[in-house]
């Protein structure tokens, strides 16, 4: 498993399994999150075509996506400081999910450091 933080809007449709399953493992209701599949993959492809935000992609051994995580940059309304806050974390289900998502936790910790 590795992340590819940059991904291409040509790329996209990649993405598009990985927010299907997102589909029927989320617990939209409770969150407050639309669970139309279109309107997921219309925020995610907006992430990666914003200058305010990025999406970090998780893929295995095969190339093949299977999880990411968003992020949307602001300033601080109490001073002059960037912060991240997440904006979809999601890994699909498998023996290696916890792996998967702490990958991302630290590639988005390391990419604020920088």
């Amino acid at each position: 498993m590795k992340i590819v933080k940059a991904i291409n809007l040509e790329d996209i449709e990649r993405l598009k399994p990985v927010a299907l399953q997102w589909k029927k493992t989320c617990n939209g209701k409770a969150m407050g999150i639309d669970l139309v599949p279109e309107v997921h993959f219309t925020d995610l492809a907006g992430l990666i075509d914003r200058d305010d935000a990025d999406l970090f992609v998780l893929v295995n051994d095969k190339e093949e996506v299977i999880g990411y995580m968003g992020v949307d940059y602001f300033n601080s309304p109490l001073g002059n400081q960037r912060m991240a806050q997440e904006h979809y974390w999601y890994v699909v289900p498998g023996e290696n999910r916890g792996k998967g998502a702490m990958l991302l936790v630290r590639a988005l910790r390391k990419w604020a450091k920088e």
